[in-house]
């Protein structure tokens, strides 16, 4: 039983290795174990399966592209792989409310702009045929 332990071990810290130099087949691996588990993560906190898949493809992108500097074992990856998760969840939340989508009240357009845009369209059209018959005449 020790001997297994030790290979897995041994195993864990290869796979780590190669995760590090970003070899693909290692990140499959570590996909395979950790993204059900942070796909979880994000489905409940954003409510959503499409941005929490979104998330859970930036968070694995994300932390390929930093492996180089991970230090530790299978338990630390998780923990640093939730942790760059948690940070995207994060920024995503902060865009969405920095872009609401809402519709533009009428009183306030119109305080803005000045004119009912209803009627600003009309009154070129008015406009341009008054226009036109002065030139023709």
């Amino acid at each position: 039983m020790r001997d297994s332990f030790l290979s897995g071990a041994r195993d864990d810290a290869a796979l780590l290795q190669r995760a590090r130099r970003r070899d693909p087949a290692a990140w499959a691996d570590l996909y395979e174990r950790f993204a059900g588990q942070l796909l979880g993560y994000f489905v409940h906190q954003c409510r959503d399966l499409a941005t929490a898949e979104d998330l859970t493809s930036e968070t694995f992108l994300e932390a390929m592209r930093a492996a180089h500097r991970f230090q530790g074992d299978l338990d630390d990856l998780r923990a640093w792989l939730f942790r760059i998760g948690r940070n995207n969840l994060i920024d995503h939340s902060r865009r969405r409310q920095r872009s609401p989508v809402e519709a533009l009240d009428d009183r306030r357009f119109r305080r803005r702009v000045g004119k009912d845009p209803r009627q600003r369209g009309a009154g070129r059209d008015r406009h341009a045929g008054a226009r036109g018959s002065r030139e023709r005449g």
